[in-house]
């Protein structure tokens, strides 16, 4: 099955209009609510390291797609950002800190995570990261994890199970559909987020679908 393809014969049928490879002619085209934080979110987005909106050879950027798990995250997550004061999301409320691309330094690589979305309260953190057309291609997961293996700088107050699950996929000589070295690294950089901040309690969670969020 061609995810891609598929998504972009859906898209089609909703009336959507883009080129041949699925890139819509405007960043906002690909947005279902004209948000109202659109120019902090944008900020926010080209802070990430994921040059959403840098345009290639064609002039197509990757937020423009109609695959983009980018895109994907902004249309459910934008107006959660917007009323994170008074939302309810998770069985968490009253949010002080909702940002998107959020930096969390991991402390055993010299590039910090960004994560697709992040929420904050007093209690608690939220890290959400979005997967859309990412898991067509089947990988190794064991490619970048030697460098994390029983690292001096793994989150002390769980460094124990961080070993068990790195060496887990380091082992792995099955080929994954997401990265299991990507996801890893944004957990140890919320785990760090959460002991810096007195040990507030985490949830991490991946949205794989616009209607399907997985707690893992």
């Amino acid at each position: 099955m061609n995810i891609k393809k598929s998504i972009i014969e859906h898209h089609k049928k909703l009336g959507y209009n883009f080129d041949d490879k699925g890139y819509v002619g405007n960043e906002k085209d690909n947005l279902l609510e004209k948000n109202p934080n659109w120019k902090e979110i944008k900020g926010e987005l080209e802070n990430g390291d994921g040059s959403e909106f840098k345009p290639d050879s064609s002039g197509r950027a990757k937020f423009m797609a109609v695959h983009s798990s980018c895109a994907l995250c902004v249309n459910n997550f934008a107006l959660i950002k917007y009323h994170k004061d008074d939302v309810i999301l998770f069985g968490s409320s009253g949010f002080i800190k909702a940002e998107f691309e959020m930096k969390n330094p991991t402390y055993v690589s010299s590039r910090p995570s960004n994560l697709d979305f992040f929420l904050e309260n007093n209690k608690i953190m939220i890290g959400i990261e979005s997967k859309f057309s990412e898991p067509v291609s089947p990988k190794l997961p064991n490619a970048k994890l030697n460098r994390y293996y029983k690292h001096k700088k793994l989150p002390v107050d769980n460094v124990n199970e961080y070993n068990k699950i790195i060496k887990f996929y380091m082992d792995c000589e099955e080929k994954l559909h997401l990265d299991a070295a990507q996801l890893i690294k944004h957990l140890i950089g919320l785990s760090w987020a959460s002991i810096n901040a007195n040990n507030k309690k985490q949830n991490w969670y991946i949205s794989i679908g616009s209607l399907l969020t997985i707690k893992i």
